[in-house]
């Protein structure tokens, strides 16, 4: 398969090799990868506006490309992790992981400036060198014909010579030696089938989700997810190898600019577009989170607490930006609550009818239709935490009563908590976002207070004016009265 799809790679972790030893070392984990992207944009036209048949491949770029309806992020270069082997006597031993964070720093080094095409032919002619010498350890390799692609139509399968081969290129090379031929990425991404405990496996190495099938297999009844890890964030992050950076592991401008431009913060209208300033995989998450919130009501109504909230929260580091800037890209055109939308989402009642319920003078069904809207705009950053902070227990029952329209009995087992646990929490959770509420519309009263008071000090000002104007007219008017017209005609 390898051989037909020059796309794919292996990078092999194994256990330290000696000097001296001559025999293939310990294998401890294998990482698949699929290089992607770096589509011409007159092909991503063609496929979305003409309806052309797109070519096979490329799943990140076009996915995403279609999700987020962005034209230019396919012409970004990325790789696709397809699988992560591990030997079966080290699994649960952490070398998967390390393997994948070994290759994000790798790919986070130094630019490359080599196709890997090249690399693979010129290690095929033995012109890669260890170490960047001009020779190898046991002397200078050998060169291996190959058949140019002008000549295959000469060769016929029962023609061939099946025999051992001599002079074959090594199976195994250095990254060291592979480095200056590797793809500069932009990014790395993964597909899998969404668990709990794969998803905090990405989640933990920096990967970030913006996309979810909603629609599951039919096989694994498991839901289609795509983590994007941003290569720039993964090398800040990550541990530097020799002669990469500077004494602090920093990479120089250079270094850290991309060859193509990168995505800004999505809009609802016009979607996601790329910039300089590196936001992209923020603006993605930001927008996946919102679509998500929106669907937990039917598609991933199923979802356990655990996993919907995994989903919608991540580090800041993971996505190169503070969480400030989080709430600031996903309320870039609305902004935080204020009085004038509250009053769209909720009525006066409404609001009369959460502070009953926070008051234990009415029962849950009395706000029963209001919990999805009052879960929506805590989940969708409209909320400003600061003022109305949630535990991760008050938030996790507020999401499946909230959000995933699920019974208190359901979510408290679960949460495996008891019913009246489950009640008492969610009763905080209403409380502290009412008291929320309640502060916009006294600070929107105090507001129109004041304004309504520098209109009165200003109308007041304004009378004065006039009366002083009229009394200066009306003080004039007998001098004016005493002049005769004939003083002013000859």
């Amino acid at each position: 398969m390898l051989a037909d799809a020059p796309a794919h790679h292996l990078f092999v972790l194994m256990a330290p090799v000696p000097a001296d030893q001559s025999s293939v070392p310990q294998i401890l984990a294998v990482v698949q990868l699929c290089l992607e992207g770096s589509i011409s944009k007159q092909s991503v036209t063609n496929v979305r506006d003409k309806g052309k048949k797109r070519a096979a491949g490329d799943l990140i770029p076009w996915t995403l490309c279609q999700h987020f309806l962005d034209d230019e992020f396919p012409t970004l270069c990325g790789a696709r992790i397809v699988r992560v082997a591990v030997h079966p006597n080290f699994q649960g031993m952490g070398y998967g992981s390390q393997a994948v964070r070994l290759l994000l720093n790798f790919y986070g080094q130094s630019p490359r400036h080599v196709s890997t095409t090249t690399a693979v032919a010129q290690c095929q002619n033995g012109e890669a060198k260890n170490g960047g010498n001009d020779e190898e350890e046991d002397g200078e390799m050998s060169e291996v014909q190959l058949v140019d692609d002008g000549d295959l139509h000469k060769l016929l399968l029962h023609d061939e010579q099946i025999s051992p081969r001599a002079n074959l290129p090594p199976l195994l090379v250095r990254l060291a030696d592979y480095r200056r031929h590797a793809d500069q990425l932009d990014y790395v991404g993964v597909s899998f089938g969404l668990t709990l405990a794969l998803l905090k496996f990405w989640k933990r190495l920096g990967f970030v989700p913006v996309y979810l099938r909603q629609n599951t297999n039919d096989l694994t009844g498991e839901h289609s997810c795509v983590m994007v890890c941003k290569i720039a964030a993964a090398a800040a992050g990550g541990e530097r190898g020799e002669d990469d950076g500077d004494e602090n592991g920093r990479m120089d401008d250079g270094e850290r600019r991309h060859r193509h431009a990168m995505p800004q913060n999505s809009a609802a209208a016009s979607g996601a577009t790329l910039n300089s300033d590196g936001t992209w995989l923020s603006a993605f998450f930001v927008e996946f989170r919102r679509r998500f919130v929106s669907l937990l009501g039917t598609s991933f109504s199923a979802f356990s607490p655990h996993l919907a909230f995994s989903l919608m929260f991540m580090d800041s580091a993971s996505i190169g930006c503070s969480v400030q800037q989080q709430q600031g890209e996903q309320s870039a055109e609305n902004g935080l609550l204020d009085r004038a939308e509250l009053r769209l989402r909720m009525s006066d009642l409404d609001l009369r009818r959460v502070a009953q319920y926070c008051r234990n003078l009415a029962d849950l069904a009395l706000i029963s239709d209001l919990l999805p809207t009052i879960a929506g705009l805590y989940f969708t950053a409209r909320v400003d935490t600061n003022r109305a902070p949630l535990d991760l227990s008050q938030a996790a029952v507020l999401l499946g009563v909230g959000l995933q329209r699920k019974m208190v009995e359901t979510v408290a087992n679960e949460l495996a908590l008891s019913t009246s646990q489950t009640h008492a929490l969610l009763n905080k959770a209403i409380r502290r976002l009412s008291e929320y509420f309640d502060s916009i519309c006294r600070e929107a009263l105090e507001q129109r207070q004041q304004h309504n008071a520098n209109d009165r000090q200003q109308h007041i000002a304004t009378e004065a004016e006039g009366k002083l104007g009229a009394k200066t007219k009306s003080d004039e008017c007998p001098a004016i009265k005493k002049l005769k017209i004939s003083h002013f005609v000859k």
